[in-house]
């Protein structure tokens, strides 16, 4: 059966945004999608405040503050990268339905997540925890993205329908971040704060993966 048109339908009554039909309505998903990465960035750097009363140097506070500065450089990084990854995804979606706009949800609300986790990780940067913890948020925030793709792909939601080899390439871009999270849980009891490393892996991959891509052209 062919889908109602939403054009043709009451305001209430419309269940999906198209990007032409709908310009409006889609761009409030976009504004609010950046909005809440803007206040996600904007938080991190709150964690970054100096002791209210010390009697070491100026130098020496600073010094002592290193966890609070690797938490923020990585958190930076990890809010910078979902960006850039939120944003590829929306730019390959023609029309947003309810599954989509209810995923977008918990998508944002673990990425305003980040600078709690960000406070985890500078207050107990010895705590393989607090390594895991932060390893599993990022991860379930790939595994939504993932399960945003795979819905848009699967109701024909793309802007354009992806070739079989495309679309193994963009299924393993949404694998391999989750698959790099995971493995990182039980390495931070092993190897504690360069765990960091695994997560600095993902755009590497990202980079790779869409370089590939490129080459399919």
């Amino acid at each position: 059966m062919k889908p109602k048109n939403n054009s043709m339908l009451p305001p209430h009554l419309v269940t999906s945004y198209d990007r032409d039909a709908h310009p409006v309505e889609f761009g409030r998903v976009l504004a609010l999608s950046d909005g809440v990465f803007a206040i996600a960035l904007t938080l991190l750097v709150l964690d970054l405040a100096l002791p209210a009363v010390t009697s070491s140097s100026l130098a020496s506070t600073l010094t002592n503050m290193w966890p609070k500065f690797l938490a923020f450089a990585i958190s930076v990084f990890v809010v910078a990268m979902f960006i850039d990854v939120h944003h590829r995804q929306l730019r390959l979606i023609q029309r947003l339905d309810s599954a989509l706009l209810g995923l977008n949800i918990p998508y944002l609300t673990l990425v305003v997540l980040i600078p709690f986790f960000q406070g985890v990780l500078s207050e107990y940067p010895t705590e393989p925890l607090a390594y895991a913890l932060y390893a599993l948020v990022i991860g379930a925030i790939n595994t939504i993205d993932g399960i945003m793709f795979w819905h848009a792909h699967r109701k024909k939601l793309l802007r354009v329908a992806l070739p079989p080899r495309h679309l193994r390439v963009e299924n393993w871009r949404a694998v391999i971040p989750v698959l790099l999270c995971l493995l990182s849980v039980p390495m931070a009891y092993v190897i504690g704060a360069w765990t960091a490393l695994f997560w600095i892996a993902l755009p590497v991959a990202d980079r790779f993966l869409s370089r590939l891509e490129q080459k399919m052209v």
